[in-house]
């Protein structure tokens, strides 16, 4: 849904927090984005060999950063309202901190849907992803108390 509509999923007006929860609502978008750059960090790696993750995998990511995206609004939409406020000069400070952690936020979702629209088109589908599973775990069928996972001997490789 669009702005000023009653929200994203019809559940009517945000409860807009007001300009004393300036602190709080800072510490949580910058959590939030402190969590999107360790999902970036993560993914990098499969820049450079995206064959490693499955369409499922990749369509997920995209799932939940898409939700991400579509709410931000809610965040930018407070600092707007709280700038409109007649604010002190801590206050406004404190605000213009808000707005540029939700700026950086909303920058670094940008960034993690973009990387997952590359990642998508080199994917392997699932089902290979499965199959590449079953494969090795026939050939570590028997565990070995005390020693770990062994190929079960005389049992050739499949993935050969």
């Amino acid at each position: 849904m669009a702005r000023g509509d009653g929200g994203r999923d019809g559940r009517g007006e945000p409860e807009w927090r007001p300009v004393t929860d300036v602190d709080m609502m800072t510490a949580i978008v910058l959590e939030q984005l402190g969590a999107n750059r360790d999902q970036l960090l993560t993914l990098e790696p499969a820049r450079r060999a995206p064959h490693l993750l499955d369409d499922h995998t990749v369509e997920r990511i995209k799932q939940v950063f898409e939700v991400q995206r579509d709410d931000m609004w809610l965040w930018v939409e407070t600092g707007e309202r709280w700038r409109a406020q007649d604010l002190t000069a801590a206050e406004a400070a404190k605000v213009d901190q808000y707005v540029a952690a939700v700026e950086a936020f909303a920058a670094s979702n940008a960034v993690i849907l973009a990387l997952a629209d590359e990642l998508a088109a080199d994917t392997i589908p699932r089902s290979n992803a499965i199959w590449r599973w079953v494969r090795c775990s026939a050939r570590f069928r028997r565990c070995r108390p005390g020693r770990g996972l062994r190929p079960v001997p005389g049992r050739r490789d499949l993935a050969r």
